[in-house]
């Protein structure tokens, strides 16, 4: 049954199923996505404030299995962009803050929407572009999906008053609000290390604390994690992904009260960002999400690998 709240009838939260690769149908459709966005090498523009900026200076997306392949081009951002970027945002974030949940959530799921009307395109892109296997890519997507769908229930659950003590003599109301605006580059293939450090910054910045705090935050979230190995099970982002993401989590919030609490990260943050690049470059293959070793050579790991493929 469709789950009601005081503002909107949503259908009850379901995970995205996956594509099936031996469905002759869902090959033909991925063939072909993949010979459309291999015939196309799409330019991709900035997009900043509803204008779209083209720089003279391009990032180029390579295909990781042929190097000689452009996936695509970005225009490079510099700082005068990042700057007006936030300046939108935050001018934006004036009137989104002012809108009740019921309307700000609309926005994901509709994406989460789009998102499954451009599967193939999308699965083709993350396939060329990072190397991912059609099921991994597609269970990428899914879990793109899951968060936008999630997420949204989650917005309109926070949005309805929350218990509370009452004293006597006293109403207390308990609501959760906007704060602000925050930046996250994401990774290319989300890691738990990258994502720790990430939302470390971004929590200190949207709880008030200064850039310098950020940077510090960051620094001590990678360094819990460095040399973080990446061991999924049957090659899926699920098991041991999902936990770890949410320890990372944890992680990320503690180093951010740290830093804002005055704590500094003796070692600056791009040197530890140094460092983990030196020892990830260290790390053999079999621990880089190739589900060669680590909890993915298990025998339960290997029995849930032989059930699943």
């Amino acid at each position: 049954m469709p789950e009601a709240t005081n503002y909107m009838v949503i259908p009850p939260f379901r995970n995205e199923s996956y594509i099936d690769p031996s469905d002759p149908g869902v090959r033909e459709k991925m063939r072909r996505a993949i010979e459309s966005l291999r015939s196309e090498c799409k330019e991709y523009d900035l997009l900043v404030g509803g204008e779209s900026i083209s720089t003279g200076k391009k990032i180029l997306s390579r295909n990781p299995a042929n190097p000689e392949e452009i996936v695509g081009r970005v225009s490079s951002a510099n700082i005068g962009i990042v700057d007006k970027a936030l300046n939108c945002a935050y001018k934006a974030f004036e009137n989104w803050s002012l809108l009740p949940a019921y309307e700000r959530v609309k926005t994901f799921l509709r994406a989460a929407e789009i998102m499954r009307q451009r599967r193939f395109e999308l699965d083709a892109t993350m396939i060329l572009e990072v190397g991912k296997s059609w099921i991994e890519a597609d269970a990428d997507l899914a879990e793109a999906i899951d968060f936008l769908e999630f997420y949204s229930r989650e917005a309109l659950r926070y949005y309805e008053p929350q218990p509370v003590v009452q004293v006597p003599g006293e109403n207390n109301l308990l609501r959760y609000i906007p704060i602000g605006v925050g930046a996250v580059i994401p990774p290319w293939n989300f890691p738990c290390a990258i994502m720790v450090g990430m939302t470390a910054a971004a929590a200190v910045e949207l709880m008030g604390g200064s850039p310098d705090q950020a940077a510090h935050a960051c620094a001590i979230a990678l360094k819990n994690v460095l040399g973080l190995v990446c061991d999924p099970v049957a090659g899926l982002v699920e098991v041991p992904c999902v936990k770890r993401n949410a320890g990372g989590t944890a992680t990320a919030f503690a180093a951010a009260e740290m830093a804002l609490a005055g704590i500094e990260s003796v070692i600056p943050a791009d040197e530890v960002i140094g460092a983990m690049k030196a020892v990830g470059d260290q790390i053999p293959a079999s621990l880089r999400e190739t589900a060669q070793g680590g909890l993915a050579a298990t025998e339960t790991a290997r029995n849930i690998e032989a059930a699943l493929l």
